[in-house]
């Protein structure tokens, strides 16, 4: 008995869980600034589509001190951090003048940003006064992406963001363009709030007064303080008989979540809030107008001769307008006219964003995260933005159509041609398994070897080189080899090749599947060539530094001539 009990108590302590490993501590930098290699220039901010693949450099004191490390960079998003990436990282050479070399730490996306939530809206803060054209680029560095916590925004001068000369541009808030307002004749006054799903453009080539009743309440209403609807301008309040039904007219935009917003009271209102204006006194933020939300106006192509409601001057009042412009551009309009352009796949707009709330570079060592620079531990925290917007362009080549045989891509949507991936596949579209001669056939919208495929819900439709494309998604992967030279003292002074193996994603354009990276020589590399990293084959035409390991070795130097991006692959 006493050796069981002896044998019990000798695995009880085998059995006990070994104490964790104290973290490594040391000094954490600073993440100020990314580095824009087209310009050569250090910003704080940068915009990129939900599309982009490609590098992102960032600027970090002494971050060649890594170079042996396994480092990585985390992303967090939004209002409430629920939206994460990590991604394994590299360190580039970068030349610079009298033969200097910045070292510079990066990541290369190819298809994190697709599964971004873009819930978040961009508001546009330029100042106009001078008469500029408005903006409508969504990469625009003066847009703001209103989808984080006070605490997380750089621009904020005050801790509550309530005052009139208070500012926090990237701070939450929600609005959305709202229709006319359907009056119940329930005894409560219940009412339904439309929301716009057509441009205020006539429905083919009649009078604009001319559309029927249903069409008028689709169209988006001017931000004006008396919107033209149907026959005649609607003042605040004002009823309208439409299908039979009685709507009136109560604000262009719709305030959501508004217990939530992290701008409040006088600073919502002026230059830098959600609205310039009220319609009447109370600050009601039902009743605001002349919005910030982006973009605030535009032109478009329109390829038949319609009526519309534009203004020959920035911020004018909207009147029935005729395309007569020989290439078809229209006046300015309305923002919402811009906003309802919609993608099939989460409903955002051209408008729509996400903002990281913060940005960490670390590695790991005992199982232990070693934080090397982060967004949130700079001298003003959080100044580094990383802003995801919207794939969806402002297409001034728009063209008009009514059904979906009228366009090229076969998807016509909200009276306007569209490239297929936005549009829902039609009812006659097949389920996977059945034969197929093209991709909208196909329920999936990927036709392989004259089969439907399945794509999506994990998923893959992995199109082969050449081969048609509904969006980048669709297409396979690549091998992609990269490779590692280091100059080793302990190697008998001599450089030693490690190869990596790698995939990406190739890309769609023009509707084909492409290789990831069109360097030929890249293309037909092989494993025991020695290449740089492929994302910067095209930097600067392929002008690349010719790091020749020999000249390393008489110089005697201890460096490191080429970096995998991901060095678990090194072998």
């Amino acid at each position: 008995m006493k050796v069981l009990s002896f044998l019990i108590i000798l695995l009880s302590c085998s059995l006990e869980p070994p104490k964790p490993l104290k973290p490594v501590e040391r000094e954490i930098f600073e993440l100020n600034e990314f580095f824009n290699q087209e310009s050569n220039e250090l910003v704080s901010k940068i915009s990129l589509s939900r599309r982009y693949q490609g590098p992102l450099f960032f600027e970090i004191p002494d971050i060649e001190k890594f170079e042996d490390k396994q480092l990585i960079a985390r992303f967090t998003f939004g209002l409430n951090k629920d939206f994460e990436i990590e991604m394994s990282g590299g360190i580039q050479n970068v030349p610079e003048a009298n033969n200097k070399i910045k070292k510079l730490f990066f990541v290369n996306f190819t298809d994190e940003l697709a599964n971004a939530n873009l819930k978040y809206q961009l508001y546009d803060y330029n100042n106009y006064s001078d008469g500029k054209d408005i903006i409508y680029d969504n990469t625009n560095l003066n847009l703001f992406c209103r989808g984080l916590n006070l605490a997380d925004d750089p621009t904020a001068n005050s801790e509550t963001c309530s005052k009139s000369d208070d500012t926090c541009l990237y701070s939450f808030a929600n609005v959305k363009d709202m229709g006319l307002v359907k009056v119940s004749s329930d005894p409560n006054g219940f009412k339904v709030k439309l929301n716009p799903t057509r441009k205020s453009f006539s429905v083919g080539q009649g009078a604009y007064t001319q559309d029927s009743d249903e069409h008028v309440l689709e169209k988006c209403l001017s931000d004006s303080t008396q919107p033209f609807v149907k026959n005649k301008k609607l003042s605040l309040l004002e009823k309208i008989t439409l299908k039979g039904e009685q709507y009136s007219f109560e604000g262009m935009f719709n305030s959501i979540s508004q217990s939530q917003w992290h701008i409040k009271d006088d600073a919502i209102w002026g230059r830098f809030g959600i609205f310039r204006s009220e319609m009447i006194g109370g600050k009601n933020v039902d009743l605001g107008f002349q919005s910030n939300l982006f973009p605030r106006e535009g032109k478009l192509r329109n390829n038949l001769k319609v009526q519309y409601l534009g203004s020959q001057t920035t911020f004018g009042e909207k009147e029935i307008t005729e395309v007569v412009d020989a290439n078809g551009e229209t006046d300015w309009i309305d923002g919402c006219n811009l906003r309802i352009k919609k993608t099939g796949l989460d409903n955002s707009n051209y408008g729509s964003c996400t903002v990281t709330s913060n940005i960490e570079i670390f590695y790991k060592e005992n199982g232990e995260e070693v934080i090397l620079a982060s967004n949130a531990l700079q001298e003003k925290p959080n100044q580094l933005k990383l802003q995801i917007v919207s794939e969806l362009k402002i297409n001034n080549e728009e063209i008009e159509c009514q059904i979906n045989s009228q366009c090229d891509s076969g998807c016509c949507r909200n009276n306007i041609c569209f490239d297929s991936i936005f549009c829902d596949p039609p009812p006659s579209a097949k389920p996977v398994g059945d034969t197929c001669g093209e991709d909208l056939e196909c329920v999936s919208r990927c036709c392989k070897a004259g089969v439907c495929k399945a794509h999506g819900n994990g998923n893959t439709c992995d199109k082969e080189e050449g081969e048609s494309c509904s969006g980048g998604s669709f297409c396979g992967k690549k091998t992609v080899y990269w490779s590692k030279r280091i100059f080793s003292s302990v190697s008998n002074n001599i450089c030693s090749n490690q190869n990596c193996n790698e995939t990406e994603r190739m890309l769609c354009v023009n509707k084909k599947c492409v290789h990831p990276f069109t360097n030929e020589e890249l293309k037909n590399s092989k494993p025991d060539e020695r290449v740089k990293d492929p994302s910067f084959l095209n930097w600067k035409n392929n002008n690349l530094e010719d790091d020749d390991c020999s000249t390393a070795v008489n110089n005697g130097a201890n460096e490191e001539c080429d970096v995998c991006v991901n060095q678990e692959t090194c072998k």
